[in-house]
């Protein structure tokens, strides 16, 4: 894909025609906002903020514009989105670019997400009540009453199960998602004007230890007075440290001389444990939490992250 990050580099109109194709095939494909986003936080990483935000505007414009005249309300409100998601973007590059760090934007993303995250309980008398009418809207069609048949689960029992959770599924899935995009853009700009330089930078990825320990404190408080605002916190907070585990995982495997082939069906092999990857996502957030305090990387002979 890196084929992308070159046509983004080519020119002002290449790259909002780009940005287009991106948002209309997201539409089909959502994880294509993914390259869109990693184009912005690209540039911005490379040329910085003013490099972007013409870019966000003329190609938010046009595509508003195009929904404006087909009278699609609802794709008007999608590009609004997706215009946010593109600031975000743009705005985590600036600070990756004037601090030199890529954990300095993530630190900022997961910000963000906890903010989100909180919103609901400030902002919502009964979160709980409101996601479950959220859940129902989204889930009553056909599609779904195909897969509940196949898993059991009736309507009702999948609604009551989620909604409790989904302020923090929310914003760990923007952090996520809005993560994936910085760490592709630093991928590209060290392909493009950085050789070898992602490297380093992504195996001594490493957050403040405090990070950590707001962590476990929220899954102690949750765990004693059953406070769902602490549930939902620790969910993004694991969200953020588990980029941190994979750091370490792939430090290892470096330090073990493991191929990359190996590593490479590691992650083709999520797709038959998804039923496992909360698990997983948890054993990697524990691990950045010992790495905060132990420095695994240093024991192996890899440049230290932590902070």
């Amino acid at each position: 894909m890196v084929f992308l990050a070159r046509w983004a580099n080519s020119g002002f109109w290449p790259t909002v025609l780009l940005l287009i194709i991106l948002f209309y095939a997201s539409l089909v494909i959502p994880l294509m906002n993914i390259p869109g986003g990693a184009i912005i936080a690209m540039l911005a990483m490379q040329y910085g903020a003013a490099a972007v935000f013409r870019l966000i505007i003329v190609s938010g414009i046009c595509i508003a514009a195009f929904s404006f005249f087909a009278q699609d309300s609802m794709l008007f409100w999608v590009s609004m989105v997706w215009v946010g998601y593109m600031i975000m973007e743009g705005a985590t590059g600036w600070i990756v670019h004037n601090s030199g760090r890529m954990e300095s934007g993530l630190q900022v993303l997961a910000l963000i997400a906890i903010a989100v995250c909180m919103s609901f309980y400030g902002l919502m008398d009964d979160p709980v009540g409101q996601w479950e009418v959220w859940l129902k809207k989204l889930l009553d069609r056909s599609e779904y009453e195909t897969l509940g048949d196949q898993a059991g689960w009736s309507l009702d029992e999948m609604t009551t199960m989620l909604a409790p959770n989904m302020p923090g599924l929310t914003g760990a899935i923007i952090l996520l998602h809005s993560a994936g995009g910085l760490i592709l853009g630093r991928f590209w700009q060290s392909r493009l004007f950085r050789p070898g330089a992602f490297s380093r930078e992504f195996l001594s990825i490493g957050f403040r230890w405090q990070f950590g320990a707001v962590l476990v404190g929220c899954v102690l408080i949750a765990m004693i007075t059953g406070m769902a605002i602490m549930r939902n916190t620790s969910m993004v907070l694991v969200g953020l440290l588990a980029i941190q585990g994979l750091a370490i995982i792939h430090a290892w495997a470096a330090y073990k001389g493991i191929p990359w082939v190996w590593m490479g069906m590691g992650y083709a092999s999520m797709i038959f444990l998804f039923p496992l990857i909360g698990i997983i996502w948890l054993f990697l957030a524990a691990l950045a939490v010992i790495d905060s305090w132990t420095d695994i990387r240093a024991r192996l002979g890899n440049e230290s992250g932590t902070s």
